[in-house]
């Protein structure tokens, strides 16, 4: 390649294929942009090419590694309302599906309080094993 050639430039993955659809390239800038989701975790192998005005062209490879953050859980079933009746015994337990963290190396704990974030009544108590 001659120093006064105008370069352009083009990218793929390493194998080819298109880059991942939450990752774009502007050849103009040559700048990368996007916004990985926690499903995109892992490496991406990302070929750029610079080709001259004359066809001839040279290309690197390198490694973009997309890092895990601590996603907060969320609520996927909201907890229906209860009733207690006077002079018995109260049990209810929180379901499984209630709530979900997307990070499958955190494990949900549990606490339960009023909603004005009180302690519960000496009545009502909470057991965070067993969600009961």
């Amino acid at each position: 390649m001659d120093a006064l050639d105008e370069l352009t430039y083009s990218v793929t993955l390493e194998d080819g294929s298109e880059l991942p659809s939450w990752l774009s390239f502007d050849a103009s800038t040559r700048s990368f942009s996007g916004t990985p989701s926690n499903g995109d975790v892992g490496t991406v192998n990302i070929k750029v090419v610079a080709t001259d005005s004359f066809g001839e062209t040279v290309s690197d490879t390198f490694t973009l590694e997309v890092e895990s953050t601590n996603d907060i859980p969320t609520l996927e079933s909201a907890i229906a309302n209860q009733i207690a009746t006077e002079d018995s015994a109260f049990n209810f337990t929180i379901p499984d599906n209630t709530f979900n963290d997307v990070d499958a190396e955190d494990e949900l704990t549990y606490s339960v309080t009023l909603e004005d974030d009180s302690a519960l009544p000496s009545w009502l108590s909470f057991n965070p094993e067993t969600r009961t």
